[in-house]
């Protein structure tokens, strides 16, 4: 017989009800048991309710809400940056900095790189007999 249940999120939203497949229920195409020992929808709703299983995790409107808020704090403070002329130029000098650290890493590595393959040619003329 399937189990029915509910979870009760820790932001306290309850989720719906969700069904814990029995063994002959997992076959494909067969439908889930039906609830026999509940007449009243309601009833069975609620005891559904009170027998809620605990979840680790908040409901997924949360966990989406607390992302959008997130989203459009970082928005609103870096438009705030925007706005004030000492904090732009602390942003631009930092990229500015940034820019320059990654292109002496691009040109350390193409140095690198050239002086392997320099390496390489010479080992391959040392290998070759006159």
């Amino acid at each position: 017989m399937c189990n029915y249940y509910k979870k009760l999120f820790t932001c306290t939203h309850i989720s719906n009800t969700l069904v814990e497949r029995c063994r002959p229920a997992c076959a494909p195409n067969t439908p889930t048991c039906a609830p026999t020992h509940h007449d009243d929808p309601a009833t069975w709703d609620a005891s559904l309710i009170t027998h809620a299983r605990t979840s680790i995790f908040a409901c997924f409107e949360c966990l989406k809400a607390e992302a959008y808020a997130e989203r459009n704090a970082s928005i609103s403070t870096a438009a705030a940056a925007e706005k004030d002329p000492v904090k732009r130029a602390e942003m631009m000098k930092a990229v500015d900095v940034y820019a320059v650290k990654a292109a002496k890493a691009v040109k350390a590595e193409g140095k690198a790189k050239l002086e392997a393959v320099k390496e390489w040619n010479w080992k391959k003329e040392a290998d070759v007999p006159p």
